[in-house]
């Protein structure tokens, strides 16, 4: 199984203050809404640095590296329901993809994403599942979609959209997790 490695070449400009790990209860996903498979992580890292980005996530993953922008000990501007207890990882792809899209433009980037999901899993306790949105209203641990925050818990982000592999991508992390014992 590959073992990946985290960069941290980036530094979000914006956070909410520091929390506890054991506060942290999800992984959220999203998209960059960027078609760069190798160069999105660096990019969004750039953009998350600057004043005028108003948002930050923890991670950034494209079809070739991984990228930290705040430390699990920093509150991002990821989701606003969710940011005090989620980690939040953004992806190179689109939120109009199909399943095919994301499998066949971002195989790198899902497969990445997958691989640090079970690290998180790992340092970090949170069963990789999708929760379903009474989950998420209940405060489940689990995986989840900016997408389906803001349908929980209102909002306008679509991200990622319905085509995205999501069984693929937890199948992966389950994989990646075994081989991590």
């Amino acid at each position: 199984m590959t073992k990946y490695s985290i960069q941290h070449d980036y530094t979000a400009a914006h956070d909410s203050g520091s929390r506890k790990l054991s506060a942290i209860k999800l992984i959220v996903l999203h998209d960059m809404e960027s078609t760069n498979a190798g160069g999105a992580a660096e990019g969004t890292g750039a953009w998350f640095e600057r004043a005028a980005s108003q948002g930050s996530t923890h991670y950034g993953v494209d079809n070739n590296s991984i990228q930290r922008y705040l430390d699990l000990t920093r509150i991002s501007w990821g989701a606003p329901s969710v940011n005090t207890n989620g980690v939040h990882i953004e992806q190179m792809g689109k939120a109009s993809w199909t399943r095919k899209q994301w499998l066949d433009k971002a195989a790198g980037t899902l497969d990445r994403t997958a691989w640090l999901i079970a690290r998180l899993h790992k340092r970090l306790g949170i069963p990789i599942r999708r929760l379903t949105d009474a989950e998420l209203r209940a405060g489940k641990q689990g995986v989840t979609t900016h997408r389906q925050c803001s349908r929980v818990f209102g909002g306008t982000h679509t991200d990622p959209g319905t085509g995205y592999p999501f069984d693929h991508v937890l199948e992966r992390a389950k994989e990646h997790a075994r081989a991590m014992d």
